[in-house]
């Protein structure tokens, strides 16, 4: 076998597959010789990007449909510091009504934002769910309350 896969190496490749090398230590010998080192980002670069994002912030524009998707998006974020709350003040794992009813809240206005806003499958899609599941353990939630209340009066 003769050419670059050869056991023999020529004085133009040096001494590294003297021996006899792989196929993948002769790629790698080949590929960092040929490939130069990865730069590291130079200052203009980054002043080059920075200017860039500068720029995209400000032609953001607060849309009404924007404003309900960000406090959808809030409200939804908020349920876990609620119930976070609540696990540390109860030493105990719970889902208080307040989980239940910034869930509704929060998955219905993102709803609301992907179909009307932005009309985006993808935002539908990850929204429709949760909105039932929300509304499903707040409907349990509120009848085993009234259950309870019942069962206290009886």
């Amino acid at each position: 076998m003769t050419g670059q896969w050869s056991r023999r190496t020529s004085s133009r490749r040096g001494d590294e597959c003297a021996g006899g090398c792989g196929v993948v230590q002769r790629l790698r010998l080949l590929n960092l010789r040929t490939s130069p080192r990865p730069r590291q980002p130079t200052m203009d670069y980054l002043i080059n990007q920075y200017f860039v994002i500068l720029h995209a912030l400000q032609q953001f524009e607060l849309t009404p449909w924007k404003m309900v998707g960000l406090l959808g998006s809030l409200l939804f974020t908020s349920r876990w510091f609620v119930q976070l709350y609540y696990t540390r003040k109860l030493g105990r794992v719970v889902m208080p009504l307040a989980f239940w009813w910034l869930s509704v809240a929060g998955s219905a206005m993102l709803l609301a934002y992907f179909v009307v806003g932005k009309n985006d499958s993808i935002g539908i899609i990850s929204n429709f769910f949760p909105v039932f599941v929300s509304v499903y353990n707040l409907v349990v939630h509120l009848r085993h309350q009234k259950q309870l209340e019942s069962d206290a009066i009886v």
